[in-house]
C-alpha cells in the first residue's frame, strides 16, 4: 500500500524546517504586527495626539525655525520615548492615519523599502525616494505636498535634536539607529509574551502554552528524529532544550532582532544598502560562532512564512544548497500551511500558490533563465519535488 502524503512527508529524512511568523501565531503567540501595534494604548494615544497636532499646522513647520514649530512640542514631554519608526508605521499602516489594518511584518519591510527607493517620474513628481525628500526638507533644500513626508520631516528633525544632517550618510545612519531601537523594543515585547518574572522569588516561568503548541506543530510537520535543523524567521526560542539545539534564528534573536529589505534593491556601495537583511546579518554573524546554519540537509519544509521578496536572498541560497534544479536528486520542498479562518480557505490557498509561483519565477531569473521564468516551477511540480501540505 502506498503512503499517504502525511506519512510520506513525516518519513522524509535530513529535513530542514523553516518557520515564519505564522508558526508563532499558530502556537497562540500574539506576535503579529497588529498585536504589537495595538498593545501599548498609551503610545497610540500619544501618536494620535502628535499626529493631530501637526496635521492642522504642517505648513508652518517646514522651515523648522519659527516659534510655531518650537511651541508645538511643549505638550509632548515624553517625546524621547517615541521612536521615529513608531510614527512612521503609525502614519503608513493605512491611507487613514492610525488604522490597525491587518498588516504582516513583510508589509512593514515593504513600506521601508518603498520609502527608500526611487519612484517612477511623472510630470508633477520627480520620483525621488520619500526619505530623500525628508532629508532635503530638513536641510532646507526641498519641499513636498505629501502630508506623510512633511510629518516625517518634522518628527525626524525633532528627534535629531533639531539639528540638520551633515550628509545623506549621516541621515540614513540615524534612521538605522532608530530602527535598531524599535527592533529591541519588539524583542522585549516577545520576551514579555513568553515569560513572567517573579523578582521576589527570583525565577522566570512561561506565561503561555507555547511549548505545548510548538512541539505539537513540529510533530505534525516532521518526525523529530528526521529534523536536522530548524531555521526560524522569528526571534524567540522554542522553550525546549532539544528543540533549541536544532534552532537557528535567521534574523537575530530577541536581543537583536532585525527588520530589513532584500539585498537586491541596492548596490553594496549605496548607503541605503545598510537596511538590507544581508548587510545586517553580516553584522550579527561577526558576533556569532553558531554553526547550526551550515548543517547539511536533503529536504525542506516551509511553514508559516509569507515568502515575501525581502527574504528571497535567504530562500535562494537554500534552493542552491538543495540543488533544486538537479532533477536527478529526489529532494523535496514542502510548503505547509494552516487555514486560520474557514471562510478564507480558498483565498489562503490561492495566496500561497501565487507566492510560490512568484518566488520560483524570480529564482529562475536569478539563475539566468529569464526567457521562460515559469518553466522551473512547471518542471519541479511535474517531477513531484514541490508539495503542498495542510497542517490542522
Amino acid at each position: 500500500m502506498s503512503k499517504t502524503k502525511v506519512e510520506f512527508i513525516k518519513s522524509m529524512k535530513n529535513v530542514k524546517i523553516i518557520i515564519g511568523n505564522g508558526f508563532d501565531l499558530h502556537c497562540k503567540l500574539k506576535t503579529s504586527y497588529k498585536d504589537y501595534f495595538i498593545h501599548d494604548e498609551y503610545k497610540n494615544e500619544y501618536l494620535e495626539k502628535l499626529l493631530n497636532n501637526f496635521l492642522s499646522k504642517l505648513d508652518n513647520y517646514i522651515s523648522f525655525n519659527n516659534n510655531d514649530y518650537k511651541e508645538s512640542w511643549v505638550q509632548f514631554e515624553n517625546f524621547d520615548k517615541i521612536n521615529v519608526w513608531d510614527f512612521f508605521f503609525y502614519i503608513n499602516s493605512d491611507a487613514n492615519y492610525g488604522s490597525t489594518k491587518e498588516w504582516k511584518w513583510c508589509d512593514i519591510e515593504n513600506m521601508i523599502c518603498s520609502w527608500l527607493k526611487a519612484r517612477k517620474k511623472t510630470l508633477i513628481d520627480d520620483g525621488k525616494p520619500y526619505f530623500e525628500i525628508v532629508y532635503n526638507i530638513i536641510n532646507n533644500n526641498g519641499k513636498s505636498d505629501n502630508e506623510r513626508i512633511k510629518l516625517m520631516a518634522a518628527v525626524v528633525y525633532k528627534k535629531h535634536n533639531e539639528n540638520r544632517f551633515k550628509s545623506k550618510e549621516d541621515f540614513y545612519t540615524f534612521l538605522l539607529d532608530e530602527l535598531e531601537l524599535f527592533e529591541r523594543n519588539f524583542g522585549l515585547y516577545i520576551v514579555n509574551l513568553h515569560y513572567e518574572r517573579n523578582e521576589a522569588y527570583g525565577f522566570v516561568r512561561p506565561k503561555t502554552r507555547f511549548l505545548e503548541y510548538a512541539s505539537e506543530t513540529i510533530d505534525k510537520l516532521c518526525n523529530f528524529e528526521n529534523i536536522v535543523s530548524i531555521d526560524s524567521f522569528n526571534y524567540d526560542d522554542l522553550e525546549d532544550k532539544e528543540l533549541n539545539e536544532k534552532l537557528f534564528n535567521i534574523n537575530g534573536n530577541v536581543e537583536s532582532p532585525i527588520f530589513g529589505i532584500d539585498s537586491n534593491e541596492f548596490e553594496a556601495s549605496d548607503i541605503r544598502y545598510i537596511f538590507s537583511k544581508t548587510n545586517r546579518r553580516m553584522e550579527l554573524d561577526m558576533l556569532s560562532d553558531d554553526e547550526r546554519k551550515n548543517i547539511p540537509f536533503k529536504n525542506v519544509i516551509i511553514y508559516g512564512h509569507s515568502l515575501d521578496e525581502a527574504d528571497y536572498s535567504y530562500f535562494f541560497s537554500v534552493f542552491d544548497k538543495l540543488k533544486v534544479i538537479d532533477l536527478d536528486n529526489d529532494s523535496k520542498i514542502v510548503f505547509a500551511f494552516s487555514i486560520y479562518e474557514t471562510e478564507k480557505k480558498q483565498q489562503i490557498r490561492a495566496e500561497l500558490r501565487s507566492a510560490i509561483s512568484k518566488m520560483f519565477s524570480n529564482y529562475s531569473i536569478y539563475l539566468g533563465k529569464d526567457k521562460h521564468p515559469n518553466r522551473l516551477l512547471d518542471v519541479l511540480t511535474t517531477q513531484g519535488k514541490i508539495l503542498l501540505y495542510e497542517v490542522h
